[in-house]
Order: structure tokens, then C-alpha cells, then sequence
């Protein structure tokens, strides 16, 4: 079988990736020149992929991907808009040509779509096969991921299986296959990253309550790990939430819930309290003037600032006045120091955003702790 990936990002490059160490011959697009040039090699394992199995050599044209593949992934950006909702235009863009073209293999779209939009594809396109396919992976493991998840989420328009996806996916995953109508699984990839993006936020507020008694969190921690009926025993106090999904699904699932007539009361309140959380570290050093920022990636071990809190709370620093330094070790071009020893030496206290490992000193303030 020939798997085609239309979109060769962060993800669809690392998709591409799994499926050739799979064994399967795959075929990708994108409308950049030379995409898989510029992948960040903090993805583990995608450049020794791409050498290893000559995936430069597997980008080809839309019309030869349609023309050879028996099943295709869609997976381009879904921009967030002002409302919170997701555009599907550049989805929408893919869908149009697949049907333009006749392509008569499997669909999966595996963007992140607003609730109905694959119906209101399935509905426009008639002809294309098309199921909803999104992705619970993690960037900077995407491959290890995709092979180890423990589901994999799968929507058609009758909720009925697909056996060729299903089929491949037996394959690809460990995790069980969980098939549903569109709006099901739609709905559920939202959810997912809201539940946590609720864990996050509540975590942080339990930290704030023991910081103000004087206590030690780990006594509650301790607890909640012995009771299965809670599942934050593995989060710690720090940043809100960030990155390129947690923030802008909860933000959509509060807008698709306005559009059902659901009170989105929650999700508005989640999203408040993980971008409060800024302004509460922020406070937190209010008495020093020079302050320096370790950590600026939303997370450990990737090189992408998207929604990261790190960012927001050098913005927020410098709203209030302050100066700021910055420093990560895996982003020199935000850097302004270029080492932690220097950033010591220009500024009164050190906020460590990111779990990176520092020296035991007064100087440093690890808001994971």
C-alpha cells in the first residue's frame, strides 16, 4: 500500500517518517519547496528517517500523490480566528483538489477541525471516501508517539469502521482503534486537551494555595498518586498552559459550545486561569528590577515558541517596567546571553521556567518547585 501525506510540517513530516519505518512506500506533498529541509532536529528521530529511508526523494506533486496513493493524510494548519473558532481554508483547499482530481482511495483528515466540519466536507465533496483521523502525539516524539499511543480516535459519517484505515492503523499502533460519527470524535480531540489544560490549571492554583500556608506540596501529591479516582498526581506547579494545541482547543471547544448552546462557562474559565497564572509569577518578583528568563520553548526539549508562557511572562515583565534578559540553551536567536553563567552576572534574580537543571542558589527562583 502507498500512503500519501499532504502537508509535510511539524507533524506531517514526522508522520511520513513512521509510516516508511512502518514499511510502507509513502508519498508526500507540500506547497513549500524542499519542506523537510527545514524540520526542527529537536524531533526525535525524523533526520535520521529521512536519511535513512531518502524521504527528500518521496516529496512529489499533488497529482502524482492522487494518482499512486490508496490512502491520504491530511494534515495542514487550521489557523485559530478572533471568535476562537479553527478556519479550515487551507483544509478545505486540499479537499477541493482531492475531489477536483477524482481521487478515489481513503481520506483521513487529521488537522484539527471545529464540531461538523468533516460533515460539511463529506456534504460538499460527496465523491471523496473521508473519515476524521485526529492525532494525540506530542511534539519533539511525534514517531515514538504515533507507534505507542494507547488510542487512536477515528470518525466516519455513520461511525462505522473504515477496514483499510482500520486495518493500517492495526498496524502502524499499538493503542485500540475507537471509531464514531465525525462530530464524536471531533468533540473528543477537543475535550482531550481541555481536560488537561484543566489539570494544569488546578495543579497551579493547589500550588498557590500551599506557597501561601508555607507548605509542602508533595504531601497532597502524595496522596492523590494512592487514589485512582485523581489523575494530577503526575503534574507539578508551574507555566500555564502553551504550545501549538492545549491553548487554542480549549479556546475552540468554548466556541463550538456557544454555537450548541452549551454554557462554555468552564472553558472560559480554564483559558482565564492558565493565562492569569502570567501575571501571578509575574508578581511574584515584583521587588527585583533586572530579571533574567531560563527556558523560552513552551516546553522541555523542543525549539518552538508557540503560546509559550515563558514569552508572555518576559512580555508582561516588561509591561511592568522591568528588565529583562532572556536565555535557552536550544534557541541562541532569542538568546541575549550566551551562557547561564553570563546571565548570572547581568541581572538580580533568575526565573527558571522550564525544568532544564540549575545551580542550588538563592539567585535562582524554579517555578516548578
Amino acid at each position: 500500500m502507498i500512503v500519501g501525506v499532504v502537508g509535510l510540517g511539524k507533524v506531517g513530516s514526522a508522520m511520513l517518517a513512521r509510516f516508511a519505518i512502518d514499511g510502507y512506500d509513502v508519498l508526500g506533498y507540500d506547497i513549500r519547496p524542499d519542506p523537510l529541509s527545514t524540520v526542527s532536529r529537536y524531533e526525535r528521530g525524523l533526520l535520521e528517517a529521512i536519511n535513512e529511508f531518502d524521504l527528500k526523494s518521496r516529496v512529489v506533486d499533488l497529482e502524482t500523490l492522487v494518482e499512486f496513493s490508496d490512502l491520504v493524510f491530511v494534515i495542514v494548519p487550521t489557523p485559530s480566528t478572533d471568535r476562537g473558532n479553527f478556519s479550515i481554508e487551507y483544509v478545505e483547499d486540499v479537499v477541493s483538489k482531492l475531489s477536483s482530481l477524482d481521487y478515489r482511495g481513503v481520506v483521513a483528515i487529521s488537522s484539527t477541525v471545529n464540531i461538523g466540519d468533516t460533515g460539511y466536507l463529506k456534504s460538499k465533496y460527496p465523491n471523496l471516501d473521508l473519515y476524521y483521523n485526529p492525532l494525540y502525539i506530542r511534539l519533539g516524539s511525534v514517531i515514538r508517539d504515533l507507534r505507542e499511543v494507547k488510542f487512536v480516535m477515528l470518525g466516519s459519517r455513520d461511525g462505522e469502521k473504515n477496514d483499510l484505515l482500520d486495518q493500517f492503523w492495526s498496524h502502524v499502533s499499538t493503542g485500540d482503534r475507537f471509531w464514531s460519527k465525525y462530530e464524536v470524535v471531533e468533540a473528543t480531540k477537543l475535550l482531550l486537551n481541555s481536560i488537561m489544560s484543566l489539570n494544569i490549571a488546578v495543579i497551579n492554583k493547589i500550588g498557590e494555595i500551599f506557597d501561601k500556608i508555607d507548605g509542602d506540596i508533595d504531601y497532597i501529591l502524595r496522596i492523590l498518586e494512592l487514589d485512582r479516582r485523581f489523575k494530577l498526581s503526575r503534574f507539578r506547579p508551574g507555566l500555564g498552559y502553551g504550545g501549538p494545541c492545549l491553548p487554542r482547543d480549549n479556546r475552540c471547544i468554548a466556541y463550538n459550545c456557544k454555537r450548541l448552546g452549551v454554557d462554555p462557562t468552564l472553558f472560559l474559565t480554564i483559558d482565564y486561569l492558565n493565562r492569569v497564572r502570567v501575571r501571578e509569577l509575574a508578581d511574584r518578583v515584583d521587588n527585583y528590577q533586572t530579571i533574567g528568563i531560563y527556558g523560552l520553548t513552551y516546553k522541555r526539549g523542543y525549539d518552538s515558541v508557540e503560546d509559550s508562557q515563558a514569552i508572555d511572562l518576559a512580555r508582561e515583565l516588561i509591561r511592568k517596567g522591568k528588565k529583562v534578559v532572556l536565555y535557552d540553551p536550544i534557541l541562541p536567536q532569542y538568546s541575549e546571553v550566551d551562557s547561564l553563567e553570563e546571565l548570572e552576572e547581568k541581572v538580580d534574580i533568575i526565573l527558571v521556567t522550564l525544568p532544564l537543571g540549575h545551580p542550588l542558589d538563592p539567585k535562582y527562583l524554579d517555578i516548578w518547585r
